[in-house]
């Protein structure tokens, strides 16, 4: 099993960016909120949870400080390092940071982990193998335990191609993204192996697929969102990110609003947390 190398090689590049990003920009801070409010519901003090896809570790310093005990796992051995230096400048431990592939888990027992989390763009990563990778995360969650996943949005994706008035994306529309699949609304697709734009094929969904799937690996969904709802990556925000006030605002519709059904494919990503069944 072979992970495209460029998915490696782009966050060992990317390194302290995957942090910065959350705090530099304002797309980044509401996405970081939005994710955060809603991953935070379904962490309990002395959870055992498997954090896939972690990054430079923001959200298993959250986990930790909320009592959680964490084991990170990621496909960069950057990124982990990047993990433990925040963690440790955080006072905290890690159970474990292990460089791993989601799509296989087997190092881990079934029914192991009482969370299992995978938010950012670890699935959509897969591409193909969206599928193998849930089942290995269901794997290891245990009865009564619980899953938080997120796929980068197939509606929620598209308004990027218009986000900065990029006429040449627009023209080469179905060098990116098949447009009969999209208009046949298949619920998913990948991106188009060779567009000049999206770095590398992508997974993407609607929220009702991702739940449907999820509740298929024999879970009952307990909650969904969308991030960021009412903005997108490449709009120009400078004069809302010079004001506090409004800025602060917009955060938190942002967040209040992340939940809402009438809003579940708007964002550019969907997240879905799940109990399994059978405790």
């Amino acid at each position: 099993m072979n992970r495209p190398p460029d998915v490696r090689q782009h966050f060992e590049e990317y390194a302290e960016q995957e942090w910065d990003r959350f705090e530099n920009r304002l797309t980044g801070r509401i996405e970081y909120a939005v994710h955060r409010n809603f991953l935070m519901k379904h962490v309990r003090l002395g959870d055992s949870v498997l954090d896939l896809g972690c990054g430079p570790g923001r959200y298993a310093i959250d986990m930790m400080q909320a009592g959680a005990n964490v084991t990170l796992g990621d496909v960069s051995a950057v990124q982990l390092d990047i993990a433990r230096q925040k963690i440790a400048e955080a006072v905290l431990d890690a159970t474990a940071a292990l460089e791993l592939d989601i799509r296989d888990l087997s190092r881990f027992d079934e029914g192991e982990f009482d969370l299992v989390v995978c938010i950012g763009g670890a699935l959509s990563y897969v591409h193909e193998d969206y599928a193998t990778a849930l089942r290995e995360m269901a794997r290891v969650v245990k009865p009564g335990g619980r899953l938080v996943v997120a796929s980068m949005s197939l509606y929620g994706l598209l308004p990027v191609f218009a986000a900065g008035d990029k006429a040449g994306q627009l023209r080469t529309f179905d060098q990116h993204i098949d447009r009969r699949k999209l208009l046949d609304n298949p619920g998913y697709l990948i991106t188009e192996p060779d567009s000049p734009v999206i770095y590398m094929p992508l997974f993407l969904c609607t929220n009702r697929y991702l739940r449907d799937f999820v509740e298929s690996l024999g879970f009952r969904v307990v909650g969904s969102a969308a991030a960021n709802p009412l903005t997108t990556d490449g709009q120009k925000l400078e004069r809302i990110s010079a004001d506090p006030e409004a800025e602060a605002t917009l955060i938190d519709l942002e967040v209040s609003l992340s939940e809402r059904p009438e809003l579940a494919d708007s964002g550019e990503w969907v997240i879905v947390a799940a109990e399994k069944l059978g405790a």
